[in-house]
């Protein structure tokens, strides 16, 4: 039975493809109320939605994640990867989880991927932060 082994050359070209440093994927709700409506498991949401809307999904896709990292280093690279990732949760698990009580959660994630500190990816939410001026006038408060 053969054995396979890693050769200096073989294992160069994964390192090459892979890279070196920090590669870090973020989803971001900035909305005044999105962490009260993150921590706060006592509340009630009859419009769907939950608590912990980004920890959940998260957490419950970690395998896919990853995988799709793994693939990713030696396929298309992991920054690209991890914007997928990124863009996966702050659009499709945020639209499932998050409160629908007024509908600006789910369009307010900002995907953003650094790569070694610097920023290589921004993906602006559909819904940017709401002011509280704008919130008071569509009856929403903190």
């Amino acid at each position: 039975m053969a054995q396979g082994r890693f050769t200096s050359d073989g294992v160069r070209r994964v390192q090459e493809k892979i890279g070196e440093g920090v590669l870090q994927g973020k989803v971001e709700v900035d909305q005044v109320y999105a962490q009260n409506q993150h921590e706060s498991t006592w509340f009630r949401h009859p419009h769907g939605g939950q608590a912990k809307y980004l920890e959940t999904p998260l957490y419950g896709n970690a395998p896919k994640y990853l995988q799709h990292l793994a693939d990713g280093a030696l396929k298309e690279g992991l920054v690209n990867a991890m914007k997928d990732n990124v863009e996966d949760l702050a659009t499709n698990e945020l639209g499932t989880y998050a409160p629908v009580e007024h509908g600006y959660l789910r369009d307010s994630g900002r995907a953003i991927v650094t790569d070694n500190g610097a920023e290589v990816y921004n993906k602006a939410p559909g819904t940017g932060r709401l002011s509280e001026e704008q919130l008071r006038s569509r009856g929403i408060s903190e």
